[in-house]
Parts: structure tokens; sequence; C-alpha cells
């Protein structure tokens, strides 16, 4: 969960919104799907020329070549994705509400405070721990890595309220936005896999930072060949829908059907906020202790 809340907080960089004039352009079609044209400026397609303009030295282009591929895949199987979802349930099913949003942002920002309270509790405890008792030294590792992860958690924390702090108040207005946008696509996402998983069910998968109803998207991934509904007109998009695939095949952990995250994940988007409990976690890790191999 922590790992979520930092990619959470890294996006809002990323997010702030971009007044650029848009320019009007013919459409390079790269795609059909359901019989609709998919343009090549429907998203940011990253380009050798980039490559060009920022003079990047030889040795780093094949690395950075291979990550632009990646990252405009990423973008071209998201947006076929939601095509297709709308396509199917229409855009209302999957699109949150501006009350959803802002119960979602608000949540968020109260799920972030308990997590740096907690993360605090967490290091103090354990320091307290390692100095009262000789845990053998395999222990020790383990204690000192989740006393690591806290402090960067605490400190992710901590600079970024004091950067909010500074900001002159058009700014906060331009980082509040930056905030419900994130909002707004995170629950996107979820209300996007919801549907998917009351429809079909199946099992959950752990992805990086959230829950993937891989049988539902293999299912619907069937619905959309069975309608013969996706042709690729760029040859570099012919296999787009490969990544889904994959997840399952990359052997991430299966929930067990009878867990808490199973049964509540998809009962509300502000479920999953709870996980960062400040007191449940502290519990959890003096149970964990306990356990521990002493010298």
């Amino acid at each position: 969960m922590r790992l979520f809340f930092a990619l959470y907080a890294l996006c809002l960089l990323f997010s702030l919104p971009a007044y650029a004039a848009q320019v009007e352009k013919p459409c390079d079609p790269i795609a059909k799907l359901f019989g609709e044209t998919v343009c090549r400026d429907a998203f940011r397609e990253e380009t050798p020329e980039f490559l060009d303009a920022m003079k990047v030295p030889e040795e780093r282009r094949p690395l950075l070549q291979k990550q632009m591929t990646e990252h405009n895949r990423s973008q071209m199987i998201d947006l076929l994705w939601r095509k297709a979802l709308i396509h199917k349930f229409g855009e209302d099913a999957i699109t949150p509400t501006q009350a959803e949003v802002e119960k979602f942002r608000s949540g968020f920002a109260n799920t972030m405070k308990t997590s740096y309270e907690a993360d605090k509790k967490t290091v103090t405890y354990l320091k307290e721990a390692l100095e009262k008792n000789k845990f053998e030294e395999t222990a020790q590792t383990q204690m000192q890595d989740i006393i690591k992860a806290a402090e960067t958690g605490i400190k992710l924390y901590e600079e970024r309220e004091k950067q909010i702090a500074t900001l002159p108040e058009s700014y906060k207005f331009l980082t509040a936005s930056a905030e419900t946008e994130v909002a707004r696509n995170l629950l996107k996402r979820w209300k996007e896999d919801k549907i998917l998983f009351d429809i079909y069910g199946g099992r959950l998968i752990m992805g990086m930072n959230s829950p993937l109803p891989i049988d539902a998207y293999i299912k619907f991934l069937g619905y959309i060949d069975e309608k013969g509904a996706f042709e690729a007109i760029d040859p570099a998009y012919a296999d787009i829908f490969v990544e889904i695939k994959g997840k399952d095949a990359a052997g991430a952990e299966t929930l067990p059907a009878d867990s808490d995250i199973y049964k509540n994940y998809f009962s509300d988007p502000t479920w999953q906020l709870n996980l960062s409990n400040s007191n449940s976690r502290l519990e959890d890790l003096k149970k964990w202790i306990e356990g521990l191999p002493r010298k």
C-alpha cells in the first residue's frame, strides 16, 4: 500500500493541467475498434525525434527507445480497452461522478496522513525493539528494511506538505486540480475493473498497486475477438492485447476467494484506503516481532 501512496504522490508531479492550444490535425489512423477509427493523436505517442531534440547520447538510446515503445503500447492499450468497455457498457457505467471523485480524493488525503502517522509509529517501535532485544541477524535485516521503507514514506509526505505550504495560492489551485485528476483516473480504472469483475467474476491477481480481475480480462478479450472488433492499421500495434494475457502468465499472486481483499475490493472504491489503518498495522507488526527468532 505504501508503494501505492508513493506512486500517487509522484503522479501529482506530472498531472498539472496543460493549457496549450490544441491544433486540429488530420487523422493518421493506427487501428479500428468496433468500426471506429483510432487516430495516432488520440494519445501522446513518443517518437525518436524526441531523443534527437533532447540530444540523447547514442549509448543511451536503445534503452530509452525500448521504454518509449513500452510507454506507447501502454497508452494504446488503455485507450482501446476503454473504448471497448464504452462500446459494451456505455460511458456512464465506467465514468466516476464528481461526487465520487471528491469523496475518493478526500479519503485519500486522510489516508496519506494516517499512513504517515503509522510510519512514524513503526519506526519508533522497531528501533526500540532492536535496542531492547537481541534478534538473529536475518530478523535484524528484515526490521531495518521496514524502517528504511517507513522513513522513505515519512520523507515523501513531509516534503510534499512543505512544498504545498510554500506554494502561492495560484499554484495551490493547480495542485488541487492535479490531485482531482489523479483521483479521477484511479477511479476510472477501478470502475472499469469492477464492471468486468461483477459480470465475469473469476480470479483476482495482485498487480503492482491493486488487484486485477484477470479472468474477467481474458473473457472480455474473448468478446472482442468473437466480434472481430479490432483491426490494427499500424503493424506495431497488431498484438497490442498480448500484454493482458501476459499478466496471467507472469506468475502473479492469486488472491484467495475468502480473503478480505477479494470479498471487499470492489465493494466501494474507498475500501482500499482502510488497508493502511494505523492501529491495525502496528498490532500486526507487534505480533510479527513476537515471533522473530532471538539469539
